[in-house]
């Protein structure tokens, strides 16, 4: 059989309202909270998958991906 490596990319999306005196303010709690984990977009803010097909061969590095 031939191996394949499989790309997988998903983007997450989530709209929050929140309330500071202006957007620059705004835009840091909702950056704070995001990179100390209060935030944690999941997989029901999945809003777009791809799947990319690669021959084995295609990539470098191919030993350091797990088989499934």
């Amino acid at each position: 059989m031939k191996k394949y490596t499989i790309e997988i990319t998903e983007c997450l999306s989530r709209l929050l309202v929140v309330e500071a005196p202006d957007q620059d303010s705004a835009l840091s709690l909702v950056q704070d909270k995001y990179a100390n984990e209060e935030i944690v977009l999941m997989g029901g803010d999945s809003v777009d998958t791809q799947f990319q097909v690669y021959s084995f061969d295609e990539l470098p590095n191919n030993s350091s991906i797990p088989d499934y």
